[in-house]
């Protein structure tokens, strides 16, 4: 019989001796490459992508870090937008995301006028790359095309920073070279062989499933074929159907006399390749929980004589909550403070709720477990296990939101009825005693300590409107009505200072409208400003979208459409109490108005504030002015802690006698 024998290697994963990213500079780009042709983002993808272990753990940090909710006492409806399509902890969850794939994260930060953060947008952390300068971060939709579009360069945020930036936050990682710490390297780095090597075996039992096909095999053909084009055709199918990892292996091709046998295939004896395979899974998945540092059980990844009950659950979250999400969320905090305090001129305190593991179960039928617990112990417990809101029995204790959730079902008219409850209360009208007062509250459905918090709390404010009245009064400058109003735009509560339309911006807009070619030095000239003074104006117009870029001055439609006074005139903003948005064509005030809104609407009919004013009372009064406004609403469906009202910005024009 002559045998003829085509060869080829068996199935083998080669691996890289180092998985540390090497960075390097690309000249024509002005960037730094991340990685082996600048595509380590890809990388990190795809072992997240396609390590089912690996995924799952970098998943569960990342929620483990970004938590339930974030909260803060004073500074809650600042976390609720922290651009206009997300709250806070919405974009902190994609940047634990980012940073438990990447090692750290990109938020792209837009100011006002005078250099304060204001919104906050996330960055895909494999669309950034770093200049070569190390100044600037550079964005690209996608950086593997042979020509990149889209591409986007930011400074990177310090204080003070006008118009667009980028805050890069990342961990450290100790380098021999400058531009090698440009980058973080992943906390995980050190089990990125077996990842990779995870990813790589999965591949392979998908392909020993799919085609049903041992690996390492030798393939008899009994069909007496002697041309050798043909010959390798046939080992060419063989090896693009089954070699390779992607279809678990290569063989070895026999072409023999042809004998009316049927093509035999044999398995190479002693191999075992798909059990030596498994072990090597078994250790890949040992490395990968040891390279992150976490128990398997955490993150729903079972090995081999580990039990899993709830005892050990309990256990391993206690202590990666202890060792690694508590050290994780500081610097997500700091940066949370950091960003108030900037935008507000007020500092906070914020902190995350944390994930719950399932817990071991209390016997609640059980009268003598139930029987040694406390009263706050048990209803901690049950508030905890079936998200209840159970009022504590001490007073005091019930919160503001606590009292508002159940008052959303109330009518406006009934709403209007408490709040007449408090006033009289408080003035002791009509017979209201302090019983009295809870039993009328009571009424609406709430318990005797909620009542009592209520009125408690209505008193407080009570007693804070009357001193903002008083400041008001003492602060304010008679509104002169033939001056020619500019615009009037709402301003927003979060801040302690607004984007004023200057006289300065006034001026640089309204000679760019005639001549958008004057360069820096003409517009300084003409008006005799400070070139600095008008490039200042030009960051100010840039970042409220009238004007092109910082380089090209050309108006855009909203700055050719905006309405902008002689220069030889005064341009000034004056702020007074108007009607929210969402109640634009409604009376500024109602029956079921409260007193504090009536006074400041009646008030600024013919007073205003002015920017020093509202300094000087911010700083008087010991809160934030524009936090502060009239109360509870009801809209007949639910209960809001703000009023219809709110501060609106308004810019006159002053004409020179």
């Amino acid at each position: 019989m002559k045998t003829s024998v085509v060869n080829s290697k068996l199935f083998g994963v080669k691996f890289a001796t180092d998985v540390q990213p090497k960075v390097s500079v690309d000249i024509s780009k002005g960037i730094l490459k991340y990685g082996k042709n600048n595509k380590q983002p890809e990388q990190l993808l795809f072992w997240y992508h396609n390590s089912a272990q690996h995924g799952a753990i970098v998943k569960g940090k990342a929620r483990y870090v970004a938590g339930l909710s974030i909260t803060s006492q004073t500074a809650q409806e600042w976390l609720e937008k922290a651009n206009p399509f997300e709250n806070w902890h919405s974009l902190v969850s994609k940047l634990t995301l980012d940073d438990s794939i990447f090692g750290g994260y990109f938020i792209q930060i837009v100011s006002n006028i005078f250099g304060q953060p204001v919104q906050f947008f996330h960055l895909d952390f494999a669309k950034c790359r770093v200049s070569d300068c190390l100044n600037y971060v550079v964005y690209c939709e996608d950086w593997t095309k042979s020509y990149e579009v889209g591409i986007q360069t930011f400074p990177i945020w310090h204080p003070n920073t006008l118009g667009t930036s980028v805050y890069y936050q990342k961990g450290y990682t100790p380098t021999t070279t400058k531009i090698q710490a440009a980058y973080p390297t992943p906390e995980y780095m050190p089990c990125a062989l077996d990842i990779d090597t995870d990813c790589r075996l999965a591949t392979y039992f998908n392909s020993l499933v799919q085609k049903n096909f041992n690996p390492s095999a030798i393939v008899t053909i009994f069909s007496g074929e002697t041309d050798q084009t043909k010959r390798q055709k046939i080992v060419d199918k063989l090896k693009g159907d089954y070699a390779g990892e992607d279809n678990a292996g290569e063989v070895v091709t026999i072409f023999t006399t042809k004998d009316g046998k049927a093509t035999e295939v044999t398995t190479l004896a002693g191999n075992d390749l798909d059990k030596q395979y498994q072990e090597l899974q078994k250790r890949c998945q040992q490395n990968i929980l040891s390279g992150h540092n976490v128990s398997g059980v955490l993150f729903k990844v079972k090995t081999e004589g580990q039990l899993g009950n709830r005892t050990e659950l309990v256990e391993a979250h206690e202590l990666f909550a202890n060792e690694y999400v508590s050290i994780k969320q500081g610097p997500y905090l700091e940066m949370l403070e950091m960003f108030y305090n900037l935008k507000t001129g007020l500092t906070a305190e914020f902190e995350f709720e944390q994930v719950r593991p399932i817990g071991l179960e209390l016997p609640l039928d059980n009268q003598n477990v139930i029987g040694v617990l406390s009263k706050d112990e048990l209803r901690a417990y049950i508030n905890d296990k079936f998200k209840l809101n159970l009022a504590n029995t001490a007073v005091g204790v019930a919160s503001v939101n606590q009292i508002n959730d159940n008052l959303k079902g109330l009518s406006a008219a009934e709403n209007a009825d408490m709040l007449r409850i408090v006033r009289d209360y408080q003035s002791q009208r009509k017979g209201m005693t302090k019983e009295l007062a809870i039993s009328r509250i009571m009424s609406y459905g709430v318990s005797e300590n909620e009542a009592k918090n209520y009125l408690q709390i209505q008193a407080s404010k009570h007693e804070k409107e009357n001193k903002f009245v008083t400041l008001f009064n003492k602060y304010a400058h008679d509104i002169d009505d033939g001056d020619e109003i500019l615009e009037i735009n709402l301003a927003e509560p979060q801040s302690t200072q607004f984007a004023k339309f200057d006289k300065t911006q006034n001026d640089v807009l309204e000679l760019l409208k005639g001549n958008p070619s004057l360069t820096e030095k003409d517009l300084s000239k003409t008006l005799g400003l400070d070139e600095e003074a008008v490039l200042v104006a030009i960051a100010a117009l840039v970042a409220g979208g009238l004007v092109a870029s910082a380089k090209d001055f050309t108006p855009t439609e909203k700055g050719s459409n905006k309405k902008t006074a002689p220069i030889d005139s005064e341009v000034y903003t004056e702020w007074v109490y108007g009607l929210r948005e969402d109640q634009a064509g409604r009376p500024l005030i109602l029956s079921t108005t409260r007193d504090f809104c009536r006074q400041m609407v009646n008030l600024t009919r013919s007073k205003a504030l002015s920017y020093d004013a509202i300094v000087q009372l911010n700083n008087e009064f010991g809160e934030n002015a524009w936090y502060f406004r009239g109360g509870w609403y009801n809209n007949g469906e639910e209960t809001t802690q703000w009023c219809r009202h709110a501060w609106k910005a308004v810019t006159k024009i002053r004409r020179k006698k």
